[in-house]
């Protein structure tokens, strides 16, 4: 992602003798980051049964998922197991952003959108590299929306971009309290009403396994601080005309993190795209993950079937 990248051509043909040199989860170091990533293999090469095919001879599609403000690669875990399901030609690869999960760094400037994207990057490479494919597809979550935004203005390599819950830019990041009844107070302006209190127990539970993290990770306030910095920083009006790829955004009417207006002007702003188009999500706020998690892999596979 700078003059001195170098696109790696290679045919597009997947090598299933190559699925078992790749662990499933594991580090990429780039130049100046350690990256930790997550990756599940094309479900037609673990169960040959999946499809009337012949293993080692079809194409397969690599999907590359960015998480959003302090949250984990691992987020992911289910909606990549439902697109599986559907398009077990699909490999997903999932990464921790610098300043979150177990990515770290020895750089010490300020962080940025530029730089997070950059990591995606060579996680991107890597795995086309090993899969041989020259092109893959990314989907990007609130703050890592605006990473798949920059990805996919300078990487021509990007097909389909996938957008959630995300715009071109913020003027408000709250940080997570650690307080567990403040935090809790807080995660729920991050659903929509009716969300909130038909998943009562699952935002217990991510309260707990969010308290759990903060006192296990070797993330600090300061992290955070620098991802803060990095959103309010981005501009994606800016970039938005260099993006070229099919586009989909998927919003939650009633969310307040992101109000829905913001995929409006998203929407306005990639005059270039390719195709774009925007899914509403009634009585669904910012966790779409959580709240519409079969609606959600839905759409996206229809989009990537496309």
């Amino acid at each position: 992602m700078n003059e001195t990248t170098k696109t790696v051509k290679i045919p597009k043909i997947f090598r299933q003798d190559l699925i078992s040199s790749i662990p499933q989860s594991g580090f990429i170091d780039s130049e100046d980051a350690h990256i930790a990533y997550q990756w599940q293999p094309p479900l037609a090469f673990q169960d040959s049964t999946a499809v009337g095919k012949s293993r080692g001879s079809e194409k397969t599609s690599l999907l590359l998922l960015i998480n959003g403000y302090q949250r984990p690669g691992s987020d992911f875990k289910m909606l990549c197991k439902r697109i599986q399901k559907d398009l077990p030609y699909f490999t997903t690869v999932s990464l921790d952003n610098q300043g979150a999960g177990q990515t770290s760094t020895s750089r010490t400037e300020p962080l940025t959108i530029f730089r997070m994207a950059r990591d995606a990057w060579h996680t991107a490479q890597v795995f086309m590299e090993k899969l041989n494919i020259t092109t893959f597809h990314v989907l990007g979550v609130s703050m890592g929306g605006m990473i798949a935004q920059q990805l996919a203005a300078q990487c021509a390599e990007v097909q389909k971009l996938i957008l959630v819950s995300t715009g071109l830019g913020t003027k408000t990041v709250q940080d997570f309290p650690q307080d567990p009844l403040l935090l809790k107070q807080h995660l729920l302006n991050y659903f929509s009403t009716k969300s909130a209190e038909r998943l009562k127990l699952q935002v217990d539970a991510l309260v707990k396994n969010m308290i759990t993290r903060q006192k296990q990770s070797t993330t600090t306030v300061q992290d955070a601080d620098n991802q803060h910095n990095a959103v309010l920083a981005f501009q994606g009006r800016i970039l938005a005309p260099s993006i070229y790829a099919s586009t989909l955004i998927i919003t939650g009417d009633e969310d307040r993190i992101m109000p829905p207006e913001n995929s409006t002007k998203l929407q306005q702003a990639l005059i270039n795209a390719a195709s774009v188009s925007v899914k509403h999500y009634p009585d669904a706020g910012h966790m779409l993950l959580m709240e519409e998690p079969e609606k959600l892999a839905h759409d996206i596979c229809l989009f990537l079937k496309a």
